[in-house]
């Protein structure tokens, strides 16, 4: 396979304290998760998040990312079109897009500042459930469009970091 790269794990950062440093991971027999942690390769000091099989993250028992602040859940409409929201708390906001359906191809894209940072698309004809998620810088914009009309719900949740 010509121009691509397949790896487990990756090191972001190349610090002489592991603490400054962060692995991306997946299980050594990949099973749709994934883990990112403080540390070196073979040698990470403390879990920060894990994906789950179904995209939900979740947060390691005492890992903070909201300094105490509760999530907002906002509904969406389960149709076409966009949704703009605009991050206007002066904080970073991690965001989370998710639009759930039954039968054909759900497509979600998540673009902030002109530029498309996710996109997800479930296709065949069993109940798919998809989500993208984002860390909002302050002042920025993020555009939650829903591109086919076949969803069952829609939602966007935002928590000040």
């Amino acid at each position: 396979m010509a121009g691509n790269l397949k790896i487990q794990q990756v090191q972001l950062g190349d610090s002489a304290t592991a603490a400054n440093n962060f692995v991306l991971s997946v299980p050594a027999s990949p099973d749709g998760t994934a883990k990112l942690s403080r540390g070196v390769l073979g040698a990470t000091t403390s879990d920060v998040l894990n994906v789950g099989t179904g995209g939900v993250i979740s947060f390691p028992s005492g890992v903070s990312i909201a300094n105490g602040n509760t999530p907002t859940s906002v509904a969406l409409p389960a149709t076409i079109g966009n949704t703009n929201f605009t991050n206007s708390s002066g904080r970073a906001k991690f965001i989370s897009f998710s639009a759930y359906g039954s039968a054909g191809v759900t497509m979600l894209k998540l673009t902030v500042a002109g530029v498309v940072v996710g996109t997800v698309t479930v296709t065949s004809g069993a109940t798919g459930h998809a989500t993208i998620s984002y860390i909002l810088p302050a002042g920025k914009t993020a555009n939650f469009d829903i591109s086919v009309n076949n969803t069952s719900g829609a939602y966007y949740t935002h928590i000040d970091l």
